[in-house]
């Protein structure tokens, strides 16, 4: 009787270990299901905002590069114009049915070649805005040089094109390009060597700083 008390608890001790140690085991099994969900929840949410930051520095460069363009087209349209900047960005496209600036250009292999004349401005890829754009001509006096200028804002972006000074990405701009904006922003303007431009309020409308 006694040995089959005892034969009966060994037999219930290991049916305990190997109960608990399956316990154990299908525990740290649910853990590392649990852990692996998380994980795999967290690292899609981290890829997906790493895609949409990569999506809007694209969509910055792009629009860096049309504004860029865009100041080219200006600069060619003055060279043919005496000095003068274009009046509207619609005049860079087509003014008298012969002058056409910008060319779509079909990237090769080895070189580049232009298939077909734009029809139209490029715009910001964010809902096909139309860059904002003024341009200032001011006749030389006796008391005054001659002025020639032209800006464009994006509508979206915090970028701007000063032809005085270049491309202005006001996110990363230094201290006295943030500056120089503000006093665009308040309507006055110094290119130097005595060049000074007032905006009117009209003009800071239409780039839609006020």
């Amino acid at each position: 009787m006694l040995k089959k008390s005892a034969k009966l608890l060994v037999i219930l001790c290991i049916c305990f270990v190997i109960s608990g140690f399956g316990n154990k085991r299908d525990t740290n099994q649910t853990i590392a299901i649990n852990q692996n969900q998380y994980s795999n929840k967290y690292s899609n949410k981290s890829l997906t905002e790493e895609y949409s930051k990569y999506q809007e520095r694209t969509i910055k460069t792009t629009c860096k590069g049309n504004i860029k363009n865009i100041a080219t087209a200006c600069e060619i349209h003055a060279a043919d114009h005496n000095g003068k900047y274009p009046k509207t960005l619609n005049a860079i496209v087509e003014e008298g049915y012969t002058i056409q600036y910008f060319k779509i250009v079909q990237k090769g292999m080895y070189f580049d070649h232009i298939t077909t004349q734009a029809k139209e401005v490029p715009r910001c890829p964010i809902d096909n805005c139309e860059y904002k754009f003024i341009s200032k001509y001011i006749e030389k006096t006796n008391n005054s040089p001659r002025i020639d200028y032209f800006i464009i804002k994006c509508p979206k972006h915090p970028l701007v094109f000063d032809s005085n000074i270049g491309i202005i990405d006001l996110e990363n701009a230094d201290n006295s390009t943030k500056n120089y904006y503000t006093n665009i922003s308040n309507g006055k303007i110094n290119l130097g060597n005595g060049k000074i431009i007032t905006l009117t309020s009209n003009e800071l409308r239409i780039l839609g700083i006020k």
